[in-house]
Protein backbone atom coordinates (compact mmCIF):
# COMPACT_ATOMS: atom_id res chain seq x y z
CA UNK A 1 0.00 0.00 0.00
CA UNK A 2 2.77 2.44 1.36
CA UNK A 3 4.41 1.95 -2.62
CA UNK A 4 1.33 2.64 -4.30
CA UNK A 5 0.51 5.70 -2.44
CA UNK A 6 4.38 6.71 -3.40
CA UNK A 7 3.86 5.94 -6.92
CA UNK A 8 0.59 7.95 -7.21
CA UNK A 9 2.63 10.72 -5.28
CA UNK A 10 5.05 11.23 -7.75
CA UNK A 11 3.06 11.97 -10.43
CA UNK A 12 2.73 8.46 -12.12
CA UNK A 13 -0.94 7.29 -12.89
CA UNK A 14 -2.16 4.29 -12.25
CA UNK A 15 -2.91 2.11 -15.06
CA UNK A 16 0.03 3.75 -17.36
CA UNK A 17 2.82 1.89 -18.79
CA UNK A 18 5.25 3.34 -16.03
CA UNK A 19 3.19 3.03 -13.67
CA UNK A 20 4.73 -0.62 -12.77
CA UNK A 21 7.95 0.67 -12.77
CA UNK A 22 7.22 3.29 -10.24
CA UNK A 23 5.39 0.54 -8.40
CA UNK A 24 8.86 -1.40 -8.11
CA UNK A 25 10.86 1.58 -7.76
CA UNK A 26 8.71 2.65 -4.73
CA UNK A 27 8.61 -0.69 -2.97
CA UNK A 28 12.47 -0.83 -3.28
CA UNK A 29 13.66 2.46 -1.71
CA UNK A 30 11.66 4.04 1.17
CA UNK A 31 10.28 7.76 1.30
CA UNK A 32 13.15 9.31 3.13
CA UNK A 33 15.56 8.31 -0.63
CA UNK A 34 13.06 9.12 -2.24
CA UNK A 35 12.81 13.09 -0.73
CA UNK A 36 16.91 12.81 -1.04
CA UNK A 37 16.59 12.38 -5.08
CA UNK A 38 13.89 14.57 -5.38
CA UNK A 39 15.56 17.05 -3.39
CA UNK A 40 19.07 16.31 -5.85
CA UNK A 41 16.67 16.85 -8.76
CA UNK A 42 14.87 20.06 -7.36
CA UNK A 43 18.81 21.56 -6.25
CA UNK A 44 20.93 20.58 -9.42
CA UNK A 45 17.96 21.06 -12.32
CA UNK A 46 15.89 23.82 -10.70
CA UNK A 47 12.67 21.95 -11.02
CA UNK A 48 9.57 22.63 -9.54
CA UNK A 49 7.51 19.21 -8.06
CA UNK A 50 5.65 19.46 -11.04
CA UNK A 51 8.59 19.16 -13.50
CA UNK A 52 9.85 16.24 -11.51
CA UNK A 53 6.67 14.53 -11.16
CA UNK A 54 7.13 14.83 -15.01
CA UNK A 55 10.76 12.97 -15.04
CA UNK A 56 9.41 10.59 -12.45
CA UNK A 57 6.28 9.91 -14.93
CA UNK A 58 8.51 9.46 -17.86
CA UNK A 59 11.15 7.71 -16.26
CA UNK A 60 10.81 6.30 -12.98
CA UNK A 61 13.75 4.31 -12.30
CA UNK A 62 16.29 7.56 -12.28
CA UNK A 63 14.69 7.66 -8.39
CA UNK A 64 17.42 4.56 -8.23
CA UNK A 65 20.35 6.53 -9.84
CA UNK A 66 22.63 7.60 -7.15
CA UNK A 67 22.31 11.02 -5.90
CA UNK A 68 25.75 11.53 -7.27
CA UNK A 69 24.94 10.36 -11.05
CA UNK A 70 21.93 12.84 -11.14
CA UNK A 71 24.32 15.25 -10.05
CA UNK A 72 27.11 14.73 -12.58
CA UNK A 73 24.41 13.65 -15.69
CA UNK A 74 22.35 16.48 -14.74
CA UNK A 75 25.72 19.29 -14.40
CA UNK A 76 26.78 17.73 -17.97
CA UNK A 77 23.45 18.19 -19.74
CA UNK A 78 22.88 21.43 -18.98
CA UNK A 79 26.27 23.43 -19.01
CA UNK A 80 28.21 21.33 -21.22
CA UNK A 81 25.30 20.19 -23.66
CA UNK A 82 23.43 23.43 -23.00
CA UNK A 83 19.83 21.68 -22.23
CA UNK A 84 17.78 23.47 -20.50
CA UNK A 85 15.99 21.61 -17.60
CA UNK A 86 12.31 21.29 -18.99
CA UNK A 87 13.62 19.49 -22.24
CA UNK A 88 15.45 17.06 -19.85
CA UNK A 89 12.50 17.27 -17.46
CA UNK A 90 10.77 16.12 -20.64
CA UNK A 91 13.72 13.03 -21.56
CA UNK A 92 14.43 12.18 -17.92
CA UNK A 93 15.93 8.81 -19.55
CA UNK A 94 18.52 11.08 -20.03
CA UNK A 95 19.53 10.63 -16.32
CA UNK A 96 19.96 7.18 -16.35
CA UNK A 97 22.72 6.85 -19.34
CA UNK A 98 26.05 6.45 -18.53
CA UNK A 99 28.08 9.80 -18.72
CA UNK A 100 31.53 8.26 -19.66
CA UNK A 101 30.01 5.34 -22.16
CA UNK A 102 27.34 7.53 -23.63
CA UNK A 103 26.66 10.92 -23.28
CA UNK A 104 30.15 12.33 -23.32
CA UNK A 105 31.21 10.67 -26.54
CA UNK A 106 27.79 10.96 -28.56
CA UNK A 107 27.98 14.55 -27.35
CA UNK A 108 31.63 15.01 -28.78
CA UNK A 109 30.81 13.20 -32.10
CA UNK A 110 27.42 15.34 -32.10
CA UNK A 111 29.13 18.46 -31.26
CA UNK A 112 31.70 18.13 -33.89
CA UNK A 113 29.21 17.41 -36.55
CA UNK A 114 27.45 20.77 -36.12
CA UNK A 115 31.23 21.92 -35.82
CA UNK A 116 31.34 21.10 -39.15
CA UNK A 117 28.06 22.18 -40.52
CA UNK A 118 26.98 18.63 -41.16
CA UNK A 119 24.30 18.14 -39.26
CA UNK A 120 21.70 20.76 -38.42
CA UNK A 121 22.35 23.27 -35.13
CA UNK A 122 19.00 22.65 -33.89
CA UNK A 123 19.39 18.61 -34.10
CA UNK A 124 17.89 17.17 -30.66
CA UNK A 125 20.41 15.79 -28.68
CA UNK A 126 18.01 12.85 -27.30
CA UNK A 127 17.72 11.77 -30.67
CA UNK A 128 21.69 11.09 -30.72
CA UNK A 129 21.48 9.38 -27.36
CA UNK A 130 18.55 7.23 -27.42
CA UNK A 131 19.58 4.95 -30.37
CA UNK A 132 21.06 1.78 -29.86
CA UNK A 133 25.02 1.86 -30.19
CA UNK A 134 24.46 0.28 -33.64
CA UNK A 135 22.28 3.00 -35.03
CA UNK A 136 23.95 5.62 -33.48
CA UNK A 137 26.89 4.06 -35.34
CA UNK A 138 24.85 3.93 -38.87
CA UNK A 139 23.41 7.36 -38.21
CA UNK A 140 26.08 9.30 -37.12
CA UNK A 141 29.40 7.74 -37.46
CA UNK A 142 29.50 5.81 -40.67
CA UNK A 143 28.25 8.49 -42.69
CA UNK A 144 30.53 11.24 -41.85
CA UNK A 145 34.06 8.87 -42.05
CA UNK A 146 34.59 10.70 -45.61
CA UNK A 147 33.84 14.26 -44.22
CA UNK A 148 35.62 13.71 -40.71
CA UNK A 149 38.39 11.55 -41.03
CA UNK A 150 39.50 9.75 -37.81
CA UNK A 151 35.80 10.73 -36.48
CA UNK A 152 35.10 6.31 -35.41
CA UNK A 153 38.66 6.44 -33.67
CA UNK A 154 37.71 9.72 -31.68
CA UNK A 155 34.38 7.87 -30.61
CA UNK A 156 35.72 4.95 -29.85
CA UNK A 157 38.60 6.18 -27.79
CA UNK A 158 35.66 8.71 -25.85
CA UNK A 159 34.17 5.42 -25.20
CA UNK A 160 37.14 3.55 -23.65
CA UNK A 161 37.12 6.56 -21.08
CA UNK A 162 40.29 8.30 -23.21
CA UNK A 163 40.55 11.71 -24.26
CA UNK A 164 40.11 11.49 -28.27
CA UNK A 165 42.82 13.06 -30.67
CA UNK A 166 40.75 15.47 -32.53
CA UNK A 167 39.18 13.84 -35.33
CA UNK A 168 40.47 15.27 -38.61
Amino acid sequence: KDAVRRAIQLGVAPGSQMFRHALSTAGCIGQDKIDAKVAVLKESLGWSQEEVNLAVSKAPRILVASEERLRRNAEFLIDEVGLQPQYVARRSVLLMYSLERRLVPRHLVVKLLKERGLIEQDRCFFNAVAPTEEKFLEKFVVPFEGCVPGLADAYESACAGKTPVQAE
